[in-house]
């Protein structure tokens, strides 16, 4: 790095901090209250899997069949200086999410809730195609959420015509002013900002000149926060809008009918990926691998998952494993061998990339 390239660097750390305290002195000037929107949707039964035995699924309500089950998660949280009253609701009318689909119910995650037209904590209620909010206290920090049961694929759009002085913001969480503004002052903000811009300054000098000597000239960018997702296991959220990018049956030689299924799945919603396989064959030892390769500023990482299915006829649920998923926005690398008892290779995927 030149000296002029410092100047400039340093040049653009005092820019951004003007445009931080000058943001941050408008919002002072011109406060809003603001509730952040999300909503997520999936259809519970993956079309793309039909063929596989998913056209046999039947999704049933109350004893009563959904040709077309969606699902619909609704988060709204206060992301604006203050809580939302219920006096911002006019007249006590409710913020309301046209669904665009029949409702069937309003769900729970309390097995010992009723689902129906109301959700157990009394903050959303149903009432033809649309889902209703308020007029309620929505606190600061304290999202309130529902989940939602169509008969249909969904199209929302929010109607906000009831709220007043209230911005509907589509999206969760807050943004960096916004936090920063409900936790220190202004005049707190504005010494973190210089003290931070003099660091970088510092920071930067002492590496243009001591750090070819000290060998730490020429480190690598650190990872997106999303590679946090890298090792878990997709059934804590990312497989709600899972779908298939491939699907591989395995028989032997002998046998023509498969004996597994290898199925690579991916989350549009999280860019998660991993392996999933379905085995019938009790005592076999499954061992699946998956690779997302350094590509897009991303370091490469893998993981290898060796299972013994067990006993499939007494615990039908045995017949399924999978890998830990990684955050993958493009392609990874999949490679699963099934082995017997004696280590005889049965079967298996050799390795390719999946996209």
């Amino acid at each position: 790095m030149s000296n002029s390239d410092l100047i400039a660097l340093v040049a653009g750390v005092v820019t951004l901090v003007g445009a931080v305290i000058t943001a941050l002195q408008y919002r002072r000037s011109n406060p809003k209250s603001r509730i952040s929107a999300d909503v997520r949707a999936a259809p519970i039964v993956n079309k793309l899997g039909q063929g596989s035995g998913w056209d046999k699924l039947v999704v049933q309500h109350s004893g009563n069949v959904v040709q077309n089950p969606y699902v619909l998660i609704v988060t709204l949280e206060s992301t604006g200086r203050a809580d939302i009253q219920s006096s911002r609701f006019d007249a006590g009318k409710p913020l309301i999410l046209e669904c665009g689909a029949p409702i069937i119910a309003l769900l729970s995650d309390d097995p010992e809730a009723d689902l129906g037209r109301v959700n157990p904590a009394g903050l959303f209620r149903a009432e033809g195609d649309n889902v209703l909010f308020g007029p309620a206290l929505l606190k600061k920090g304290r999202p309130a959420q529902t989940t939602v049961l169509l008969d249909g694929r969904p199209k929302w759009a929010w109607n906000d015509r009831n709220l007043i002085d209230v911005k509907i913001q589509p999206g969760r969480g807050r943004d960096a002013v916004g936090f920063l503004r409900g936790h220190f002052s202004l005049g707190t903000i504005a010494a973190i900002a210089t003290v931070g811009a003099l660091l970088v300054a510092v920071a930067t000098f002492a590496l243009q000149f001591f750090g070819p000597q000290l060998g730490i000239g020429s480190r690598s960018v650190p990872p997106p926060v999303q590679t946090r997702l890298d090792g878990t296991y997709p059934q804590a959220g990312c497989s709600v809008d899972a779908i298939t990018l491939k699907s591989i049956p395995i028989a032997r030689a002998s046998e023509p009918s498969p004996f597994a299924l290898v199925t690579v799945l991916h989350s549009p919603g999280c860019e998660t990926s991993w392996v999933h396989v379905s085995n019938q064959l009790s005592g076999t030892t499954v061992t699946k691998y998956i690779e997302r390769g350094p590509a897009e500023g991303l370091p490469s990482v893998s993981f290898t998952s060796p299972d013994i299915t067990g006993d499939v006829q007494a615990t039908p649920e045995a017949k399924n494993s999978f890998t830990p998923q990684v955050y993958a926005p493009g392609c990874v690398l999949v490679r699963v061998e099934f082995t017997d008892a004696t280590g005889i290779r049965l079967g298996e995927v050799p390795l390719q990339p999946v996209c």
